[in-house]
């Protein structure tokens, strides 16, 4: 079956969701709806989901898909939206949406956490070969400093914080940047993730010639796991911007950025949560005088509730769909 033939088969049904949804949505709360017509509904929405597996399966991206994508989508949100307040709408995008946008780009998060990891592990087996190579990665002043014999023998925390908080500014800058950059094609997200992890990775190499490796990343881990974190996100939308270019399906490459820029731009709203709590983090915990290992307990702390938040909102059973409608209307 020829796309074609497939909007001939099934175009009356979904004109006739479109229909019920846009009449629906003028129904009073108080009157009374047929059940019979909504199960009628509910028939047609599971339909036009199924055929909107089969177009993207088999026609990729074209208007039918993008049709059926906008369709399902709107008689989606009316099934399972409820009235609540702006601020309560906010509150989910943060809580359930962010969580499950990021899901359903996973891949794409895995490819650029892999560039940040393995520039980082090269960058530190080079550097930690020796000290030299680091100039490779990093700029010579901070080898000269490194290099001053005794002066870092004793780190103070001032110091410490000082690089801390040096290396948080530049991944808030990162952030933006990696996520900015998709517009290249993705080359300028890879070129970042993949600076940033050298960077990273070599400056650790550095502290571990001066056996401050502990100190080091008692410093960064606090407030680093989230930031690096979003770091990941903000390359995980720039490669979503760049692949849209690179391959936009049968639409154009502008409907194609248009439609994929927004799941990235929301992805960089929610990072906006986290980049503020590690700024916290940063500016409150990680100067505090406490023993290594209450820092790296908090950071591990921090990474699992870091793995919930993406695991479990918005994973749970939803309500049955005639259920949902009946709350809503009836």
């Amino acid at each position: 079956m020829n796309e074609q033939e497939f909007v001939k088969a099934n175009g009356n049904a979904w004109k006739e969701l479109e229909s019920e949804l846009k009449l629906f949505r003028k129904i009073s709360e108080k009157q009374n709806i047929d059940k019979h017509r909504i199960d009628r509904f509910v028939t047609l929405y599971n339909k036009a989901a199924n055929n909107l597996a089969y177009s993207r399966t088999y026609f990729g991206e074209c208007a039918t898909t993008n049709y059926l994508n906008r369709l399902v989508g709107q008689a989606h949100s009316f099934i399972y939206s409820s009235p609540e307040s702006k601020v309560s709408s906010n509150f989910k995008i943060f809580t359930t949406g962010f969580p499950k946008l990021l899901r359903r780009y996973i891949k794409a998060f895995v490819i650029a956490t892999l560039i940040f990891v393995v520039a980082f592990a090269f960058s530190y087996i080079v550097t930690a070969i020796s000290l030299d190579n680091a100039l490779l990665f990093l700029p010579r002043q901070v080898l000269e400093g490194s290099r001053q014999e005794g002066q870092y023998d004793e780190f103070t925390t001032s110091i410490g914080t000082y690089f801390a908080s040096m290396i948080g500014t530049n991944n808030l800058r990162v952030s933006f940047m990696a996520f900015a950059l998709g517009i290249t094609f993705g080359i300028g997200t890879i070129y970042i993730l993949a600076y940033n992890g050298l960077m990273l990775g070599a400056l650790a190499g550095v502290y571990l010639h001066r056996g401050q490796s502990v100190f080091f990343w008692s410093l960064i881990l606090p407030h680093g796991v989230s930031e690096l974190f979003a770091i990941f996100v903000s390359g995980t939308a720039g490669l979503i911007i760049g692949y849209s270019l690179i391959n936009p399906g049968k639409i154009s490459r502008k409907d194609a950025l248009i439609t994929k820029g927004m799941d990235a731009v929301k992805l960089i709203v929610g990072c906006i949560p986290i980049l503020v709590i590690s700024a916290l983090i940063e500016g409150f915990f990680t100067p505090l005088e406490l023993p290594y290992i209450y820092k790296y307990v908090f950071s591990l702390t921090m990474l699992c509730l870091l793995i919930l938040y993406c695991v479990l909102p918005g994973s749970e059973r939803e309500p049955k769909e005639q259920e949902k409608i009946l709350e809503k209307l009836v």
